[in-house]
């Protein structure tokens, strides 16, 4: 149930009553400047999904008690209203774009009107793909190219940290529009 999703996006393996359960460490990656810098607004239908990711998010670093820096959203409308609204500095933004969320709009929608509202931004956002699709499948889309980084749901604590270790390369390298990662 919920209790379980809590504690799996906190990083700890369930396990049978009696024995013992392990946390994740965190990494030095983890606990850089930059981790605490970036805002999560992780767009999903699913709130378990939404639970996980943020867990594990805060695993790596980012700051997951401060409600501005961690914005959930239900669908591709509600997360571009997010970035709308998180015009107020220059440091990065995480957007995780679950692919389908009905009724509203999916992830590939929002992709592409993040692009096309680029230049507007000052806050530009990295843009993960979200799905339980296979991932190459996804990547030969038409829209693909809208996105930044593409990742396997759930988002695990090791997922997690590819996806933040990218995302510093990119905003690194000028927060570019178009981007493609190994």
């Amino acid at each position: 149930g919920v209790r379980a999703v809590a504690i799996l996006a906190q990083g700890t393996h369930l396990a049978r009553p009696g024995s013992v359960t392990r946390e994740f460490p965190r990494t030095p990656t983890a606990m850089s400047d930059f981790a605490a810098s970036c805002t999560l607004i992780v767009a999903d239908d699913e709130m378990a999904n939404r639970m996980v990711a943020t867990g594990n998010f805060g695993l790596v670093g980012l700051d997951e008690d401060d409600e501005e820096k961690m914005i959930e959203a239900e669908d591709g409308d509600e997360a571009l209203e997010a970035l709308d609204n998180a015009q107020d500095n220059e440091d990065p933004i995480i957007m995780l774009l679950d692919l389908h969320m009905p009724p509203g709009k999916g992830g590939d929608g929002a992709a592409i009107a993040v692009q096309e509202k680029w230049d507007e931004y000052k806050r530009k956002p990295f843009l993960v793909c979200c799905s339980a699709e296979v991932l190459e499948d996804l990547k030969a889309k038409p829209w693909a190219d809208n996105f930044h980084y593409f990742a396997k749901k759930p988002l695990m604590q090791d997922v997690a940290q590819e996806i933040h270790d990218e995302c510093q390369k990119w905003f690194e390298a000028g927060k570019p529009a178009k981007w493609k990662y190994d």
